[in-house]
């Protein structure tokens, strides 16, 4: 695997991951965190150092949380607390191993790879699973989405082919 690519994760409890040099086949995967408590940040944050000794990555790009303040699917204090904490610790260890870190929007991605900003988990896999992959888990399908767009973003010239989804590129 070809150091200075994109990482892509989908943080929460099970943790979502791709890494590919832009335009090459990706690796990705899961890891299922422990509780969301200290056990639970010092796990990720392990982790996180192994994947970037690993495979150097250039670039980071994770899902922003989402943190709903209304309606019937409130974030409670404990999700937002935890979906902060690994978003603070990848900003930090991003920083510490000297990698640049980007955040990428829910909705963006969304309408990116399926031209609908609210869609669903089930319409997401699918796209993915129309571009040759086979994620085992919707996490897995996200940080698959999330590197396609960061590909598109952060390094414009690469083309890739993604099957049913055609050439995507920008500019």
């Amino acid at each position: 695997m070809r150091a200075g690519g994109i990482l892509s994760l989908d943080a929460a409890r099970l943790t979502g991951w791709a890494y590919a040099y832009p335009g090459d086949d990706p690796l990705y995967g899961h890891i299922t965190l422990p509780k969301p408590n200290g056990k639970g940040f010092a796990v990720f944050r392990a982790w996180l150092f192994e994947r970037i000794a690993e495979y150097r990555p250039r670039l980071i790009v994770f899902e922003e949380p989402i943190l709903n303040h209304y309606g019937p699917a409130k974030t409670s204090l404990q999700t937002a607390q935890w979906l902060i904490g690994l978003y603070a610790h990848i900003v930090e260890i991003a920083y510490h191993e000297g990698v640049r870190c980007e955040p990428a929007n829910v909705s963006r991605i969304k309408m990116f790879l399926t031209g609908d900003g609210r869609a669903k988990k089930p319409a997401m896999i699918r796209a993915i699973e129309d571009a040759g992959w086979h994620p085992q888990t919707s996490d897995e399908a996200d940080a698959l989405a999330i590197l396609l767009w960061a590909e598109v973003k952060y390094a414009p010239r690469i083309r890739r082919d993604v099957g049913a989804l055609g050439p995507l590129f920008a500019g």
